[in-house]
């Protein structure tokens, strides 16, 4: 992806749910990780983007249910929930075999890993038509 190009993701209730959720859960996390990575300017930047996502993805679950939910996304957005998903995915599938869950019967992760191989193809098509 360059420029300002835009995409259109589409999720399903339960993808987008789950997906707002996580996000959520982490933030504070995720606030700490930009302000030590980049610095109090650049990280809140950073965060920003992170939370104008979660805010505009939430949004949708408030209104009318519909069968899907299509939101527009720009090149820094994609990166940075592409960044988010695949961090996230890995460190929660390793605190859950930590714990000894099992990680393909859990709804959850099986889903947040859906999202994330969805956001990488779609770079990945991005990049290829470049």
């Amino acid at each position: 992806m360059k420029g300002r190009e835009v995409v259109i993701l589409l999720f399903n209730r339960v993808e987008l749910a789950t997906l707002v959720l996580h996000m959520n859960i982490m933030r504070h996390n995720i606030k700490k990780g930009f302000k030590s990575n980049y610095g109090r300017s650049e990280g809140k930047e950073k965060l920003n983007v992170y939370d104008g996502i979660k805010e505009r993805l939430g949004s949708d679950l408030e209104g009318e249910e519909k069968g899907f939910y299509e939101f527009e996304i720009d090149e820094v957005e994609m990166n940075m929930l592409h960044s988010f998903l695949n961090w996230y995915v890995e460190e929660i599938k390793l605190s859950a075999e930590d714990q000894g869950a099992d990680i393909e019967k859990d709804e959850q992760i099986k889903i947040l890993d859906r999202l994330s191989v969805k956001i990488s193809n779609i770079i990945e098509m991005a990049i290829e038509k470049a």
